[in-house]
């Protein structure tokens, strides 16, 4: 579905003088409130006291030999913090003391050869120009515009326009002179100029959350500097392409296949355009009450199982902390009060983190307007288009049993290969658990990633069958993924997920969640004999006795038709193991007799 498709704005596009950000609001843009202020000012003094991290060639290039992302990530996005730390402290105490450490940091980020960093660095392979690789600028030609160029294009801008008439009178002129400058050159020029970059979505590819993150930012940075009323209109014209680009790969149920910890830079992000758009428009652009808007906004509820806990699902986290003030102003702008609802049970039960400047300044002006009813989630969340159904056995945040399951297929966004897959959490606490993404390095996003733990099928809830797990591709899919909302109960058929397929007549999961407790059907049949285990993870640690499985919750697992042991999973990454807050899981394995025919059943309840 496209929503911009024949819509000509032009005309309906502001002049920067006209612009005005956060058209509802008249006053200045100022900080009033108490709490605010404090806390801005003491991350703004600790800045103060930090040393600009410097950037060295050898850690740029250290990617390419050894895939390591965070030697030179880190110094990268701390002078980024420290910048972010220093700007929100002056706009929020208008004190002028930062303002030298503002211009220092501003100037060596200017100076940097490049925005993109070194796990971008692929112009040969992602565009058909020849260009050199990146970070080579020696052609005046930038050409090129990664998730971080964008970012920094907007976070200039917003020093720009908030913070321009504070430069010491001396340097003024050049601090915003050279502002305009490398936000144009590096980012608006070439956004404007070129069609093949593969975020955009112009070159036969479905697009994901680059898309939405860069145009938003990129919206951002051009609303405002960009004194060229026909440079703004060209900016919003390519964005409103790419930006249904971006929408067109959604199903009409607005699934995110990226999974919750990339929702934020996919239907987050795309909300962030849509304010931006509505602005530099003066309203004109109005797009929230769209069908599908509102349901790409809504994924993020439907997809939570308790508190901070998510369904991660692809590269996502146990944990996810998402801009809950943002998805607030989305259930008011979307007419969506289950959403606002559930923002404000999280903003009340302060699972707020932000690190973005804009979002800081609107979370702050429009603090006053949360108000919000008691949040009562559904008893089932079913997304039909992406296959993932979110059951509780009562309508509380923190219900008694709560089980995500997912079909789908294993070419998704972020893929693990997952089919089938499936997490249980109990008085909103994780049980059997999904173990979310490890760090990043080159080897997670080439033809090693399924070699790599946990993304592959037998480091998740499902069955090994002759020694086989799930292989990555669109066609390795569920064959059916049934939601029986009046019993509160999944059926997932996901045969075809698997390597060794032909050698399997059914492979079936079923799950019903009850008020005391949830049942899990186990079924494999095989065309000759052969063997099959079953996984499950487990975030608590398993006592076994006689088939029974107790644990220190006071919870227990009774199984029956196998055999169980329990394993140790000690985590060796270290994301993992701040994800998780421990460096040890649990494992129980479920081991029927050798036959054609293997059959589960599993209770879980709380005693």
């Amino acid at each position: 579905m496209r929503i911009f498709e024949n819509e000509n704005y032009d005309e309906s596009i502001l002049p920067i003088d006209k612009f005005q950000i956060f058209l509802k609001i008249n006053e200045k843009c100022h900080i009033n409130d108490q709490e605010i202020i404090k806390h801005a000012v003491e991350d703004a003094d600790k800045a103060m006291e930090q040393e600009i991290p410097q950037l060295y060639a050898h850690s740029y290039v250290r990617f390419l030999r050894d895939g390591n992302r965070n030697e030179y990530e880190k110094p990268h996005h701390d002078r980024r913090d420290i910048l972010k730390a220093l700007v929100w402290g002056e706009i929020c105490s208008e004190s002028g003391k930062y303002m030298e450490k503002i211009i220092d940091v501003l100037w060596l980020i200017m100076e940097e050869s490049t925005w993109q960093i070194p796990a971008h660095n692929r112009v040969p392979h992602d565009i058909g120009r020849n260009h050199k690789p990146l970070p080579y600028v020696f052609d005046n030609d930038y050409g090129y515009i990664d998730l971080y160029a964008a970012m920094d294009a907007s976070m200039l801008g917003f020093i720009y326009y908030f913070l321009g008439n504070r430069f010491e009178k001396s340097i003024r002129d050049i601090i915003n002179q050279k502002i305009l400058f490398s936000i144009r050159k590096r980012v608006i020029e070439p956004f404007v100029k070129y069609d093949d970059m593969s975020w955009m979505g112009f070159t036969g590819n479905e697009v994901n959350n680059w898309c939405t993150v860069i145009v938003s930012n990129i919206l951002v940075a051009t609303a405002f500097v960009e004194d060229n009323l026909r440079t703004r209109q060209l900016v919003v014209e390519k964005a409103l392409k790419c930006l249904d680009n971006f929408v067109d790969g959604y199903a009409p149920d607005g699934g995110c296949s990226e999974g919750p910890g990339y929702w934020r830079g996919a239907g987050g992000a795309l909300f962030d355009a849509l304010e931006t758009l509505y602005d530099m428009s003066g309203g004109k652009i109005d797009k929230f009450n769209e069908p599908i808007i509102r349901s790409i906004m809504d994924y993020i509820r439907k997809v939570n199982l308790s508190g901070k806990y998510y369904t991660c699902f692809a590269d996502a986290q146990v944990c996810e902390f998402e801009p809950y003030k943002t998805i607030y102003r989305m259930g008011i702008k979307t007419n969506n009060k289950l959403l606002s609802d559930f923002a404000k049970n999280m903003i009340d039960k302060e699972f707020v983190k932000n690190n973005d400047l804009l979002k800081n300044l609107k979370d702050s002006l429009f603090a006053a307007d949360y108000k919000a009813g008691e949040y009562l989630p559904n008893y089932v969340e079913y997304l039909p288009d992406l296959q993932v159904a979110v059951l509780r056995s009562e309508r509380k945040s923190d219900a008694k049993f709560i089980v995500g399951i997912k079909g789908g297929h294993n070419n998704e966004s972020h893929n693990h290969n997952d089919v089938g897959n499936f997490v249980v959490y109990t008085d909103g606490k994780p049980f059997i658990v999904d173990l979310g993404i490890c760090t990043y390095t080159k080897a997670l996003f080439d033809e090693r990633r399924y070699t790599i733990f946990p993304t592959y099928s037998k480091a998740h809830n499902l069955p090994v069958i002759n020694d086989k797990g799930e292989v990555e591709g669109i066609d390795y899919a569920a064959t059916s993924f049934d939601v029986d909302e009046k019993l509160n109960t999944v059926k997932v058929s996901y045969k075809n997920a698997y390597e060794n397929r032909d050698e399997i007549n059914a492979c079936e999961r079923e799950i019903s969640v009850f008020d005391d407790g949830v049942k899990i059907c186990e079924k494999v049949e095989l065309k000759e004999k052969g063997k099959c285990l079953f996984n499950y993870y487990l975030a608590l640690k398993p006592e076994l006795k006689d088939n029974i499985i107790t644990f220190p919750n006071g919870a227990e697992i009774c199984v029956t038709g196998c055999g169980v042991s329990v394993e140790d999973v000690i985590l060796k990454d270290e994301k993992l193991k701040k994800a998780w807050d421990t460096d040890k899981l649990y494992k129980v394995i479920f081991t029927p007799m050798d036959s054609s025919g293997f059959f589960v059943e599993m209770t879980i309840k709380n005693m």
